[in-house]
């Protein structure tokens, strides 16, 4: 039976801890990669959503409340509000660049 101490096994024992932490990092980095490409067509998106609906948006206060509870989810950006497309944009922006750094 394998007692498993020695240095021989303290040094296999530190190799696999430093694969893990690599493998870790690695997929940390894709992971963060991936969400930044997303947040990214998000914004693209919401920005060619606000910019092709500004007027009704803007002109109907129903629909206005609509869109930022649904697409501002109650982070403080009103639809329309923004000196951009939308008060909601500039939170996808700000999300966007957690993330890429930008």
């Amino acid at each position: 039976m394998r007692r498993g101490v020695g240095v021989k096994s303290i040094k296999r024992k530190e190799k696999e801890t430093e694969a893990f932490t690599t493998l870790g990092n690695h997929l940390q980095e894709e992971n963060i990669q991936h969400v930044a490409g997303l947040m990214a067509t998000f914004k693209e998106s919401l920005e060619e959503f606000a910019r092709k609906h500004k007027k009704d948006i803007n002109a109907n206060p129903v629909l206005r409340a609509e869109v930022s509870v649904r697409v501002c989810g109650g982070r403080g950006g009103e639809a329309g509000a923004g000196t951009r497309a939308s008060a909601c944009c500039a939170f996808a922006r700000q999300h966007t660049h957690q993330f890429t750094g930008y």
